[in-house]
């Protein structure tokens, strides 16, 4: 995906002076209802997954963030139908609830557990379990007569006959008080406090001296008055009663904590790491609860899951265990993929590390490198209305990033703000409703590229903020193959095309092609072609512009990702290229049918949307699916009314939102994750919400 397609998207629009100004929506901060801690009603237990993490709450339900069938979940949600949960396991992206009637239910987004927020109970055998644990589609359970079952076949066979559900263990693990178990490999502490591993050895995992594949259990070689026993990846550790602790395995990101990179088959005790009650490990990195209650943490550090306050690439230098900063009164531990959690004394819950889908349940997907709390209850700012007669002049569609130009000249940004996209020279988590950016007036035009923000000021001056290479210029990351003055003439001087082409009167460009609409009414494309996008029945790349054929009486012309589509003065409409996702297939300019009537065109990244002079909208490839449940045909150019957008002036598109101007309101609807749709929340929307100002 390149994002310089957004330069299609500098819509400006000079609204009438007679249209009717924005309602005034009344206003202020209002609160979500609460779905976290209540009263006496805290945090038990935490479980981390790798695409999820839950809680379980000391009045027995279970409240979880993340991932989910339905998209993410950005803060806590209870799980409806698991109540009496006295236990959390789960591994990947599934997680159970052990009951206290010793009844187990799953959810998550393996389907041989269940669906999300439908959680079901497992296999009926697990209807008097004592305590689980479960890996890659792999578990094990203990029942309160005391047997061991386990189920799955990703990491050897556990059970007798490898059978894939709960079937009684082979008998070298039928002393075991604790299994843990990774995607490739499992280790069991017995009843006489020794560990026995098996499954891939190829790092020395399984700590028997070798590197030799083992399907059934083997004992790890000289460790004895084991507490605890954990698995990564592909490393494995130990608590031992002492209070330290050894691990074994692979070392390229320092998992085995002593300050070097070198792998070990055989256990290692971590040098001035004492008096540890814990052991929660990720798949590369580890962390530990003392005594005291702090927390250490060793391994890799690339999405900060250390919480040392920054990122290291280099998991040698996270190979010498540190404390977790300002985490205090920790009293369990949960690690996954690159995330950790801990709960404290106090029934609250902090987190730390990688937070895709929303790991980390603070309300934003930003990555923390120091421990962020869980937000339980989240405020929603509501819109004090734009001041009277203000309009939106023009929309500008980031990746996770919206910007309004009103007709007083300014503008406001909202969504993701990590590299300033949206003030200039100030970083913040996300905002959910627009902020005016400071001292920017006289803006005509705006465009906004993956973490860049441009404004075109009406002397025609630029200013441009975000993730910059040095000081205010704008655009730094957004590169063209042309560009075109203000007469007409364009320049290629991209080593794919070197060129000039005069008498134009529009260009739609991004790294990889161009295309020029001229004077006469033609149009001309240059550079790359391998999606067709220079509609010249080839995917042959050219050098020069050259007319794309059968192309006249163009009056407008577009462009996205890897596509262009024109309007002619006949109010037809015609398309062609492709994408990566092979959604649209037209080498050739491609009628789009029953559009016969075009008022104007707007396109995004994999496709267009249509105002028409009846006011309705309709949209193709890309756009049309999520309105549509007709099977999508790369090669023909399907039309979908979009009813909601009825009256739309002005219609921004970008790779997972769009914004449209209706009825001299803006409107947004798509991905929220950011708070990109500007309407005070991070939820979805499949159908457009005002944007509260």
């Amino acid at each position: 995906m390149h994002p310089s397609w957004l330069l299609a998207t500098a819509i400006v629009i000079a609204c009438s002076t007679k249209a009717k100004p924005p309602k005034q929506i009344s206003n202020d901060i209002v609160t979500a209802p609460d779905v976290g801690a209540r009263g006496d009603d805290h945090v038990a237990e935490v479980l981390t997954t790798a695409v999820g993490t839950c809680a379980r709450m000391t009045d027995g339900s279970v409240r979880c963030w993340g991932a989910s069938d339905a998209g993410e979940t950005l803060v806590p949600k209870p799980i409806a139908g698991v109540t009496s949960a006295v236990q959390l396991f789960g591994a990947q992206s599934g997680q159970c609830a052990r009951r206290s009637d010793g009844r187990v239910q799953c959810w998550g987004l393996l389907s041989h557990i269940g669906e999300h927020d439908k959680p079901v109970y497992f296999v009926d055998v697990l209807t008097n379990a004592e305590d689980a644990w479960m890996g890659n589609g792999d578990g094990c359970a203990r029942l309160r007569n005391g047997r061991l079952v386990c189920w799955g076949m990703h990491v050897g066979l556990l059970a007798t006959g490898g059978a894939p559900g709960p079937a009684p263990v082979l008998p070298a693990l039928r002393d075991a008080a604790e299994i843990a178990l990774r995607s490739h490999h499992g280790c069991a502490r017995m009843k006489d406090s020794t560990v026995a591993c098996w499954g891939m050895n190829d790092s020395g995992q399984l700590g028997d001296g070798t590197t030799v594949e083992r399907p059934t259990p083997v004992p790890v070689r000289g460790l004895r008055d084991v507490a605890q026993v954990v698995v990564g990846e592909s490393f494995s550790c130990a608590r031992l009663a002492d209070g330290a602790t050894s691990c074994w395995g692979a070392n390229h990101d320092g998992q085995l904590g002593d300050n070097s990179m070198n792998g070990s088959p055989i256990p290692k005790r971590i040098a001035n790491l004492a008096d540890v009650v814990e052991l929660a490990a990720g798949d590369h990195h580890v962390c530990a609860r003392h005594r005291d209650r702090t927390v250490t943490c060793w391994g890799m550090n690339q999405s900060g899951e250390l919480g040392r306050g920054s990122t290291a690439d280099d998991g040698y230098r996270g190979g010498v265990p540190a404390k977790v900063a300002g985490l205090t009164e920790v009293i369990q531990l949960s690690a996954s993929h690159q995330h950790s959690c801990a709960v404290h004394a106090t029934g609250t819950l902090s987190c730390w590390g990688a937070n895709r889908f929303g790991l980390l349940g603070d309300g934003t997907q930003i990555n923390r490198s120091t421990p962020v709390s869980v937000k339980w209850r989240v405020e929603q700012r509501v819109s004090r209305g734009l001041p009277a007669g203000v309009r939106v002049r023009s929309i500008g569609i980031g990746v996770d990033h919206t910007c309004a130009g009103l007709d007083d000249g300014t503008v406001r940004c909202w969504g993701g703000n990590e590299d300033g996209q949206l003030t200039a020279g100030s970083k913040s988590d996300p905002l959910a409703v627009p902020t005016p950016v400071p001292n920017l007036a006289k803006v005509a035009t705006l465009r906004l590229g993956t973490m860049t923000t441009t404004a075109t000021r009406e002397d025609g001056t630029t200013v441009g903020w975000g993730r910059q290479r040095k000081g205010m210029q704008p655009d730094p990351e957004e590169p063209s193959l042309c560009k075109r003055a203000a007469d007409g003439t364009v320049s290629c001087t991209h080593e794919a095309s070197r060129e000039q082409l005069r008498d134009t009167t529009a260009l739609v460009t991004n790294e990889y092609f161009a295309c020029a609409l001229m004077k006469n009414r033609s149009v001309q494309c240059t550079g790359s072609n391998h999606a067709g996008q220079l509609g010249d029945n080839t995917t042959t790349n050219r050098a020069k512009f050259a007319p794309v054929p059968t192309l006249t009486d163009v009056v407008q012309l577009v462009g996205g990702d890897s596509h262009a589509c024109v309007r002619r003065a006949d109010r037809t409409v015609w398309c062609w290229g492709g994408d990566q996702t092979r959604m649209m297939h037209a080498p050739l300019p491609r009628e789009v049918s029953g559009l016969r009537d075009a008022e104007e065109v707007f396109s995004g990244p994999h496709g267009a949307c249509a105002r028409r002079t009846s006011g309705g909208v309709a949209c193709w490839w890309w756009y049309a699916v999520p309105f549509t449940n007709t099977a999508f045909d790369p090669d023909r150019i399907v039309l979908e009314p979009v009813s909601w957008l009825q009256g739309a002036k002005l219609i921004a598109l970008g790779e997972q939102h769009g914004c449209a101007l209706i009825a001299d309101e803006l409107a947004c609807w798509g991905d929220n994750t950011r708070g990109q749709l500007g309407d005070g929340t991070f939820e979805r929307r499949d159908r457009a919400t005002l944007v509260r100002w």
